[in-house]
């Protein structure tokens, strides 16, 4: 059963066995996240198809003010890189995103999409690239990995 704000975006239900597949919606929320989010995040159907429906339903909103819609995951990516480089240090915490002299590099795949990277950079992160275009192996890390390191991400 689709829920009716998929319908009204004109989602078609999907049925996959490939687990979590972020195009299809991503994981599931908890009971208690769901009852905050949006309605209808509990199913999964076509992630691409639902943004550009919100993206229309929300356009006259967004030109009055009324903010900006981000996806989940990027806003993931910026809160975990946020907490590696900060901690709970409030002091650190309030300078973001500027780093300079902290902690801020943040090693990654070079195999990573692309559009993922931004999010580390936003909360003043570095990127260090290891590994190839299609594969990294382990030891490409080992050297990268340095005082100045503040998470690896995967």
């Amino acid at each position: 059963m689709i829920p009716e704000v998929y319908r009204k975006l004109g989602v078609r239900p999907v049925i996959h066995g490939s687990g979590t597949t972020t195009r299809y919606g991503g994981s599931r929320l908890s009971p208690g996240g769901a009852r905050v989010d949006a309605p209808g995040v509990d199913r999964s159907g076509e992630h691409r198809r639902a943004q550009r429906g919100r993206g229309r339903r929300d356009r006259p909103h967004a030109r009055r003010g009324g903010g900006v819609r981000h996806g989940r995951r990027q806003l993931g990516l910026i809160l975990q890189a946020a907490a590696c480089i900060a901690g709970d240090d409030p002091a650190k915490i309030t300078r973001l995103p500027d780093t300079c002299g902290l902690p801020n590099e943040i090693v990654i795949q070079r195999a990573q999409p692309l559009r993922l990277r931004p999010a580390y950079r936003v909360a003043g992160g570095a990127l260090v690239e290891i590994g190839l275009a299609r594969r990294t192996q382990p030891s490409s890390s080992r050297t990268r990995i340095t005082e100045k390191t503040a998470a690896v991400a995967y």
